[in-house]
């Protein structure tokens, strides 16, 4: 079965990107494992795939940026993340990056949050955190007949396939990319940015 290479950052580390494999089923795991009482902060994917024989596919990439290596003992690299993640999208069977932003479970959300401020941006967009309970309906803001379910707290039904609000928002609008999905679903006729705003106290 394919196994996983992931590029990952921390705000911790600026400028640099740690590229691994895994053999673990949940990335997430390997995830929670590699965030030590050494490291301040919590790992966040880059770009995560699933890949056939990921120690190769490591190996390839490590050699590709080894005059960027800043350790020979260690996976990390003075290097643009997206210098490996398209080079890693070529060898990829499937993209595991939305799955594996899934907060592992040996790390709090406060930690998290942690990270989020250093990085200085915004919380991801959160259901449960935001009071839409599982089951409720988001409606398009353009066609109303145009819905998707919640089905956990970052993620949504669309059609017969479950999968991020993003990535919904890119099938309906028809966009590529990643728009904001918030500027484009209402929930209860209210817009899920006013409802994310609202929770985060920003004007």
């Amino acid at each position: 079965m394919p196994s996983f290479v992931y590029v990952l950052t921390n705000p911790a580390m600026p400028g640099i990107a740690k590229i691994g494999y895994s053999d673990q089923e949940d990335l997430n795991v390997r995830i929670g494992q590699l965030y030590t009482t050494g490291v301040p902060v919590p790992f966040e994917v880059a770009y995560a795939a699933r890949v056939e024989n990921a120690r190769k596919v490591e190996d390839a990439l490590h050699t590709a940026f080894g005059p960027q290596r800043v350790n020979p003992q260690r996976e990390f690299f003075r290097i643009d993340p997206e210098q490996a993640i398209v080079i890693l999208r070529l060898f990829a069977v499937e993209d595991t990056t939305v799955a594996a932003e899934v907060r592992p479970p040996e790390v709090a959300p406060e930690e998290v949050a942690a990270r989020d401020r250093m990085r200085g941006r915004r919380p991801n967009l959160d259901f449960e955190q935001l009071g839409i309970p599982v089951g409720a309906t988001l409606k398009y803001t353009k066609d109303n007949n145009a819905t998707v379910t919640v089905t956990g707290s970052k993620k949504v039904r669309c059609g017969d396939d479950e999968m991020s609000l993003s990535a919904a928002t890119q099938i309906v609008t028809g966009y590529e990319g990643a728009p904001a999905p918030a500027l484009y679903w209402t929930y209860e006729g209210r817009l899920l940015r006013e409802i994310y705003l609202e929770y985060h106290d920003e004007p």
